[in-house]
């Protein structure tokens, strides 16, 4: 069974600011040390765990797998970003657990 989490805020901030947040401090959103390369492809860091971006639309979309050490199992994590007005943001946040690593994240962990 998969498991699959996923809860939405609304955020008083405007997406712009919300993205910036994510971007320039990742770790204030976990509780955990983070890193994040923020481009397609970039390298990221949670703690132990590595993995990669998959999808990095600016304002809009942050998507990443992450794998335990070995990679065996891991997380993709989706942070989607809707603005209300000018002034609020729907930020849904997504986490599915994954059963095992694709090939190509053993090759770039």
């Amino acid at each position: 069974m998969v498991a699959h989490v996923e809860r939405s805020v609304v955020l008083d901030a405007p997406a712009d600011r919300v993205w910036q947040a994510l971007i320039e401090d990742p770790s204030g959103w976990f509780d955990a040390e983070v890193e994040i390369e923020p481009r397609p492809g970039g390298r990221v860091r949670v703690d132990d765990r590595r993995g990669t971006v998959e999808r990095f639309a600016p304002g809009e979309a942050l998507s990443f797998r992450v794998w335990t050490p070995p990679p065996v199992e891991g997380s993709r994590i989706d942070f989607v970003l809707e603005p209300l007005d000018g002034e609020h943001t729907v930020l849904t946040v997504t986490e599915t657990q994954l059963a095992s690593a694709p090939r190509t994240t053993l090759l770039h962990a």
